[in-house]
């Protein structure tokens, strides 16, 4: 165990504490030095994102609704909207996730969805990836963001 002074490749300095072989420590600073960011800017890059939604479909239950990341600010939005506060949520890109955040309750009834889903993009918020989002969902999202599109222009 040793202390560190690290520039990260924000141009910030700060010391860091690493464990392991010093080869292991090495490869650690000089990720930090080409690739890292401090603390205090990795916090502003990701409230700026915003807060991050995930859609789960299930055959049997229908849609549910997930909200995670930057969640406080938005939080009685969420509430207004039926969302729930869980230790566990659906996230379909889990790097960097801690699991917790808001959820709906499994929705239903196709139009309710619809209208969850266009409240989300009407609010300017985005889905964590369209890629491997069900067709039916993909098509809800590309549709609402048209349409919020062609009432902001």
């Amino acid at each position: 165990m040793a202390k560190y002074n690290v520039t990260y490749s924000c141009g910030h300095s700060d010391t860091i504490q690493l464990y392991g072989p010093h080869k292991e420590r090495d490869r650690k600073i000089e990720y930090f030095e080409q690739q890292g960011t401090c603390s205090d800017c990795y916090r502003k890059e990701r409230a700026a994102d915003g807060p991050m939604f995930s859609v789960c479909v299930h055959r049997s239950r229908g849609v549910q609704l997930a909200c995670y990341r930057n969640t406080y600010p938005i939080k009685d939005q969420l509430k207004a909207e039926g969302y729930r506060y869980c230790e566990s949520v659906y996230n379909p890109v889990p790097r960097g996730y801690d699991g917790k955040g808001w959820q709906t309750d499994w929705i239903s009834d196709r139009a309710v969805a619809e209208s969850a889903i266009k409240w989300v993009v009407a609010q300017g918020w985005s889905f964590a990836t369209t890629d491997n989002m069900h067709p039916v969902v993909a098509r809800i999202v590309a549709e609402a963001q048209a349409e919020t599109e062609a009432i902001r222009s």
